[in-house]
């Protein structure tokens, strides 16, 4: 499993309004091959990060490349800056569900 996460500032608006308007990029993200989960989280103080989750490192990449034309098309209005990204594989995790012993990274 393998994650890339993304971390901005938001120069105009407000974490919900960059929020609603990412809904349509979730469904785009979501075709991408082993895609797991994505999730935006209000960073407070004009800050928002996103969390995307595949099985491969190339999902990661061919959500990178998506996120930044995403970000360039539709989300030029609130001047986000990026402040950091990180992307790698997924050392430790833990799901709710049946538990068998096996720790995957």
């Amino acid at each position: 499993m393998y994650v890339t996460m993304h971390n901005y500032e938001i120069g105009e608006g407000t974490q919900v309004d960059v929020a609603r308007t990412a809904q349509e990029f979730l469904e785009t993200v979501s075709a991408i091959p082993g895609f797991r989960g994505y999730y935006m989280i209000d960073g407070g103080d004009h800050r928002i990060a996103s969390v995307s989750i595949f099985d491969t490192p190339e999902g990661v990449e061919q959500c990178d490349q998506l996120a930044v034309a995403f970000v360039q098309d539709k989300l030029g209005g609130f001047r986000l800056t990026e402040v950091e990204t990180t992307e790698g594989k997924v050392l430790a995790s833990l799901l709710p569900g049946p538990r068998d012993g096996r720790v995957e990274p």
